[in-house]
């Protein structure tokens, strides 16, 4: 039975594989000289570096960013997610998730607060930060700041970069207890623009 199972994890992926990388999809080298779209994000947490920070199964869906709408809002946003166990099918008991959410009016070089709701104006930021001991990282919108800076917009090669910052809380596991603010510093990405809006 546990031969069957990995039989058919094994075609799945190299389906998965074979769908995601079609030939017209971007293609450029990323930092270890590999061809396809480029993720890559950083950001230290309250004193804990994170260097390798991806967007979930990036490895085998190939996908960096996506454009979206929220809820019944008509407004266009380019989500950028990435978190610190890309590679696994479920998050791990110490997972941690940043998504930035640019709205289309700010899709161009500048520096704009982050903002910890939605809206049609504001970049915004949600967060899943697990800990070992069942703590989670939480946003409180009245009480924190934050900033996201675009350095690099560019359409003729589909590519953003950037930096960010924001201050977050932590909620204790059983009392709700929130505690803080942490810092979220040196946040930074570069990701292509590898949505089929860009196409």
């Amino acid at each position: 039975m546990k031969n069957t199972l990995k039989t058919l994890s094994l075609i799945l992926v190299i389906i998965l594989q074979s769908c995601t990388n079609s030939s017209d999809e971007l293609e450029m080298e990323d930092e270890a000289g590999q061809d396809g779209p480029l993720a890559i994000m950083t950001a230290n947490l309250d004193g804990v570096q994170y260097d390798d920070l991806k967007p979930n199964l990036f490895h085998v869906m190939g996908n960096a960013v996506s454009v979206i709408t929220i809820g019944g809002d008509d407004t266009l946003y380019l989500r950028i997610r990435a978190n610190s166990s890309h590679q696994q099918i479920l998050p791990e008991d110490d997972t941690k998730e940043i998504t930035l959410y640019i709205p289309q009016s700010k899709w161009g070089v500048g520096s704009y607060d982050i903002k910890f709701s939605a809206n049609d104006v504001d970049p915004h930021v949600n967060i899943i930060f697990h800990y070992p001991n069942g703590d989670s990282g939480v946003l409180n919108s009245d009480d924190q700041k934050g900033n996201l800076t675009i350095t690099k917009f560019d359409l003729a090669n589909r590519m953003i970069e950037g930096t960010f910052y924001f201050e977050y809380f932590i909620e204790k596991d059983g009392t709700w207890e929130r505690i803080g603010p942490f810092n979220c510093l040196n946040g930074t990405f570069k990701f292509s623009l590898d949505d089929q809006y860009f196409d």
